[in-house]
């Protein structure tokens, strides 16, 4: 598991706390040929957004409307860009956030990948 990664007991009790509120922002391209890094996965979890960590810039857009205080998870493929973007939404004010890792991190998004 990728360093930052949050455990699977962590992510459990993160997404049956939040409930309704939680957010889940998949930070990957949606179309790999504008990065030359595929993305593995292309089905979107059904409550993510999709915000791209931008690799040049290293920062995303911030979410719109959403409360610095709502529960989130962000996620890519094996978790290396979801911390960046759980790093950058913390350094902007966001105080709830996890780095869920992603789909190559099985035991993690069986927590929340079916969402």
């Amino acid at each position: 598991m990728k360093e930052g990664v949050a455990t699977p007991n962590e992510l459990k009790i993160f997404v049956k706390s939040a409930g309704s509120r939680l957010l889940i922002i998949d930070v990957r391209e949606p179309d790999a040929s504008t990065t030359g890094f595929p993305n593995k996965s292309t089905n979107f979890r059904n409550m993510a957004i999709n915000i791209p960590w931008n690799r040049e810039t290293l920062s995303m857009e911030l979410p719109e409307g959403i409360e610095h205080d709502t529960p989130i998870i962000t996620h890519c493929s094996g978790g290396g860009r979801g911390q960046l973007a759980k790093e950058y939404l913390i350094k902007n004010g966001y105080i709830n956030v996890l780095n869920g890792g992603g789909a190559k991190e099985a035991e993690c998004w069986a927590e929340y990948g079916h969402l």
